[in-house]
């Protein structure tokens, strides 16, 4: 689609490139041909990292498979467990079954016509997704501080406003408009906390307007969840009343084979199905969840994936179709 702009010395200008035109509707030819690219662009790319024009620690991020989040929720036991290792109480409907048609469409070879917007909806896909499991954890945890006493809500709240800046930081969302509007909130309000004539957190007042903010946050990110649900297709079931906050502020269910034994990506496979013999549930707090084992679980799905050049890739894509991915 773009070779007729490369510069005409170019390997890959169209006129370089040795292409029969009257083969483009036979599908073997075409899948050689962007084979033959795939390799020399790999080799184009080794040869100017080895040469100090491109700089960028590894290159390896530039590889297909991460472009593609290594392939994450093209695999139906993938997504199933992940999406289930956390009490979010989300009815996800179909997403599965989205995931693997998106990844149809992705291997088409229909760039011409497409513009290759099958990879904005992947990447749009996966990126809600992630953001409606970290909002909704969100919300549970400002649901668990809003009945803490007054010592623990400055610390809680700064640690949590400290888990989704790493959260966001990781995924290179530091652009995107809803999870950034919810970390100013969070600033905002610690910024605003009631102070005594000395400075200090008045800890008297302090309960009330953590209850108003706590109310007004908890309904912003319902409204953002239902938004980004639509989108995904699924729907929230049940909230948690202020027992269950209080007595298990966070269940989680591991899948023990490929997360707290460290299973490679490689060697996992479809017989990894999930089995009662290998979940273990641990009750532990949304902080902890999202601190020790939301992150790590992300690092493990998505390992050797570069998201800022996802980000330089999807900003390509956006002016190529007029349409911002992280302005929804």
């Amino acid at each position: 689609m773009e070779s007729r702009d490369c510069d005409k010395s170019s390997r890959f200008y169209i006129g370089n490139m040795l292409f029969d035109d009257n083969q483009k509707k036979n599908y073997d030819y075409m899948l050689r041909i962007v084979s033959n690219n795939k390799r020399d662009i790999e080799v184009l790319i080794d040869d100017n990292h080895r040469n100090g024009i491109l700089q960028i620690g590894n290159i390896r991020a530039l590889r297909t498979n991460y472009l593609y989040f290594n392939r994450f929720g093209s695999k139906s036991y993938e997504i199933s467990n992940f999406i289930h290792s956390f009490d979010l109480r989300i009815q996800w409907g179909d997403i599965i079954k989205k995931f693997k048609d998106v990844y149809v469409n992705v291997d088409k070879l229909d760039w011409p016509t497409t513009k290759l917007r099958p990879y904005l909806l992947l990447y749009s896909m996966i990126f809600n997704l992630l953001k409606v499991m970290m909002l909704r954890l969100t919300w549970k945890q400002f649901l668990y501080i809003k009945h803490q006493d007054a010592i623990l809500i400055v610390d809680l709240t700064d640690q949590w406003l400290l888990s989704l800046q790493e959260f966001t930081s990781f995924l290179a969302l530091e652009k995107d408009y809803v999870i950034e509007s919810v970390i100013e909130s969070i600033s905002i309000h610690i910024k605003n906390y009631p102070l005594n004539n000395d400075g200090t957190v008045d800890l008297i007042k302090l309960p009330t307007y953590q209850n108003q903010f706590t109310d007004k946050l908890i309904n912003n990110i319902s409204n953002i969840i239902s938004t980004l649900c639509d989108l995904l297709g699924c729907t929230i079931v049940e909230n948690w009343n202020t027992e269950e906050v209080l007595q298990i502020s966070n269940q989680v269910t591991f899948y023990s084979d490929r997360i707290l034994h460290n299973k490679s990506i490689d060697e996992t496979t479809e017989s990894d199905e999930i089995t009662d013999s290998n979940y273990i549930n641990n009750s532990i707090s949304v902080l902890d969840c999202v601190q020790q084992d939301f992150g790590r679980y992300l690092s493990y799905l998505f390992k050797r994936v570069n998201f800022n050049i996802i980000r330089s890739f999807i900003e390509y894509l956006e002016t190529l179709n007029t349409y911002n991915l992280f302005d929804e």
